[in-house]
């Protein structure tokens, strides 16, 4: 079962400020990844395309959708209805309105001293949910998401999420977030977008 994380910031009066952000955490219990590493390891690895992903110009994560190109690996399928599962408990617990959703995810591979800068998913008016998923066992690193900060907007509160094996959060996809510097020899990431009908047509 998995748990929310809310952020509020409000003043009670008609033109305060009234902001909200939620954050859902869950965990797969199965945690045996080693159909996805290896498939990590043929088509990205061994083409250095995780390189490629560390500037703009050249990035490699829109180049596929894993749950496409996996899309009859067990693991893969099962990910996919974990994912779908935690979403609806996490609309369920804001008591927003649960839509069908279509998953568009990639691998975020990370090797010794790389970091990932950073970013959001999308910032427009049908952006909707990203996540991230840890398949590889990691030591320390972590993932840091921004907050703004209502008193000074050049600042932002910062929140971090320790990583762990099988451990995925979902969030909304305005929420920066970034990678500091790594200490593991190899840490790949499944990161994803929800994306609802009117995020595809958009």
């Amino acid at each position: 079962m998995g748990e929310k994380t809310t952020w509020r910031f409000q003043i009670l009066n008609d033109f305060g400020v009234n902001f909200k952000c939620h954050m859902w955490h869950d965990e797969l219990e199965k945690k045996d990844f080693s159909s996805i590493i290896k498939w990590t390891h043929e088509n990205i690895i061994s083409k250095n395309h995780h390189l490629d992903d560390r500037t703009k110009e050249t990035s490699y994560w829109d180049k596929y959708n894993l749950f496409v190109e996996m899309k009859d690996d067990d693991t893969i399928q099962y990910i996919q209805k974990s994912i779908k599962k935690s979403y609806k408990e996490f609309v369920k617990t804001i008591e927003g309105e649960e839509k069908e959703v279509y998953l568009n995810g990639w691998l975020n591979v990370m090797t010794k001293g790389m970091n990932l800068l950073r970013h959001c998913h999308a910032n427009h008016e049908n952006s909707y949910l990203s996540g991230n998923l840890l398949i590889t066992k990691p030591n320390t690193s972590r993932t840091s998401f921004a907050l703004p900060d209502w008193f000074d907007p050049t600042k932002y509160n910062v929140h971090h999420e320790q990583n762990k094996l099988g451990h995925f959060n979902l969030f909304p996809q305005w929420l920066h977030h970034w990678v500091d510097s790594i200490d593991e020899d190899l840490r790949i990431v499944i990161g994803f977008d929800l994306l609802s009908k009117e995020s595809v047509d958009y």
